[in-house]
């Protein structure tokens, strides 16, 4: 998973960190930590993540290839 990714995603389904947050029972800050690269999140944290938007697991873990738009619906 590459530095990004998760903000990316929430970003796409037009959540803010404080959405996740509440949802995933962590921190504002430890979405921040995640998303920038700060920490690494555990996987059960990514699973639940990928879940709660409703998104293929995959779709995170996996870096998106120069033909890939993540930003698109």
């Amino acid at each position: 998973m590459s530095k990004g990714t998760l903000e990316q995603h929430r970003k796409w389904c037009d959540k803010s960190q404080l959405d996740v947050a509440k949802a995933l029972g962590v921190t504002v800050n430890s979405v921040f930590n995640y998303e920038s690269g700060k920490r690494e999140p555990k996987f059960s944290y990514v699973l639940d993540f990928a879940d709660w938007l409703g998104i293929d697991i995959a779709d995170i873990i996996i870096k998106p290839t120069a033909n890939d738009d993540v930003t698109e619906k």
